[in-house]
Order: C-alpha cells, then sequence, then structure tokens
C-alpha cells in the first residue's frame, strides 16, 4: 500500500501517483487506484464513462459487513491501463465527513479481496483525518516537492510540528522534487529533506492534457519503482 501526499498543493501528486499506478500494471501487477482527495479530478485520467461507485460510501457508512462482496460490482476498470479504481462524483461534503475509522475500514476491505499485488492511495495536501488513516496504514510513502520555498516551508511545518498527528516511520517517506528548474531557490539546501528523486520541469507538457501526460509516460512510473526496488535492497525486504 503505497500513498502519494505533498505538504502543498500543484506538486503533480495525482498524475504521479497515476503514472506509478500504470507501470506497475504494465509489468502484470494488479492495482487499485484509491483517490481521497477532498476534490479529485479522476476524470482527466481516465476519460471512459464508468458507472458511478458512489454505493461504496453508503456501505461504507451503513454496512461495513457487505462492502467487501460489494466491492468487484462497484469498482471501475480503465480499459487502456488495467488500473481499477472506484469512480467517484466529485464531492468534497461527503469527504469532509469520512471519518479515520471509516478510511481504515475501506483500505482494510480492498485488502481483503486478497484481489490486488498494489493500492495505490491519492491524498490531497490537507490535514485531515482520512489523510492522517491512509499514512498511517502505508507501508510506504513519495512526498512531492515542488522547487519552490513555500512547497519546502509547509511540508517542513507540517513534520517538525508533527500536524498529521500519527506515527509516521520516517523511513517510509521519500521525498520527491518535482518541476525543477536549471537552478535551486536560495536557502534550499538549509531544509534538512533526503531528496531521492529529482524531476525536472517539461515544458512540453504545458501543450498536453492530463490524460496526455499520464498516457505518454515512459519515465516517472519506472523511476518512482526503480526508487522503491533500490530502497528496499538497502533494507534487505
Amino acid at each position: 500500500m503505497i500513498s502519494f501526499y505533498s505538504g502543498s498543493a500543484g506538486a503533480g501528486k495525482t498524475l504521479f501517483a497515476l503514472c506509478f499506478a500504470r507501470y506497475l500494471s504494465m509489468q502484470g501487477k494488479r492495482v487499485f487506484y484509491l483517490n481521497l482527495e477532498g476534490l479529485h479530478t479522476t476524470s482527466l485520467y481516465f476519460t471512459e464513462e464508468k458507472q458511478s461507485s458512489a454505493e461504496v460510501l453508503y456501505y461504507l457508512k451503513n454496512n461495513k459487513e457487505r462492502l467487501i462482496s460489494k466491492i468487484e460490482s462497484l469498482k471501475s476498470r480503465d480499459s487502456l491501463t488495467n488500473i481499477e479504481y472506484f469512480s467517484l462524483p466529485p464531492n468534497p461534503e461527503e469527504m469532509e465527513i469520512l471519518s479515520r475509522e471509516e478510511i481504515l475500514g475501506l483500505v482494510h476491505a480492498l485488502k481483503q479481496t486478497q484481489h490486488y499485488d498494489y493500492i495505490i492511495i491519492d491524498l490531497d495536501s490537507s490535514l485531515h483525518e482520512r489523510n492522517k488513516a491512509a499514512l498511517e496504514v502505508s507501508t510506504e510513502v513519495f512526498w512531492l516537492l515542488t522547487a519552490d520555498q513555500t512547497s519546502f516551508e509547509r511540508s517542513k511545518q507540517i513534520i517538525n510540528e508533527d500536524y498529521l498527528e500519527t506515527e509516521l516511520d520516517q523511513a517510509k517517506i521519500h521525498f520527491v522534487l518535482n518541476k525543477i528548474g536549471e537552478t535551486d531557490f536560495d536557502g534550499l539546501n538549509e531544509y534538512n529533506y533526503s531528496i531521492e528523486k529529482r524531476v525536472p520541469f517539461k515544458t512540453a507538457w504545458l501543450e498536453m492534457s492530463e490524460e496526455q501526460k499520464f498516457q505518454s509516460d515512459t519515465k516517472i512510473g519506472e523511476s518512482l519503482f526503480q526508487l522503491l526496488k533500490t530502497h528496499m535492497v538497502k533494507a534487505g525486504v
């Protein structure tokens, strides 16, 4: 179970999460993409019209015992990548009232299906209970930064002040610096981040849709996988 998080919006978290999921799927892995953002943009990446999975929230809140058996009928599958996901309509009000226990219940249900090799969780930059719960149970976390001081400072505050209020093992956090330019901002080295991956800003993406970026990626997903693979070898896993 791998989560993607950032201390600030606009870091490219959703694109990276989906590129990683796509790469895994292309390697023959069974992947579920779970978007827990307050206001998600999943439809920009999976553009096929799908039946709504909104009932999953009903079972999560009112009938958890039947949730596992309902996942098969409520999930969607992207025909181009074979990534499975819940086709939920954007509903920030509904996401705001999800509790820690409900998120843990949803993740548990997905794992109990025993159908997936990887569950990829896409989180927003808020300090909501749903994010805290997902981070708590994740085996690895990709924490995205952008090459500006605001991004670095917000993440520093979240980590140093423990605003996430969760027992987050620092060893499972992998800092990824996205959208880097030719030079770093003054003072970057004063921040104590062990950045494991640096991704240059791609001017060509300015003219591409999110779906085109996602479907054409040949580097991001693989590089993140190799990063984890190297980490596991060093850890003796």
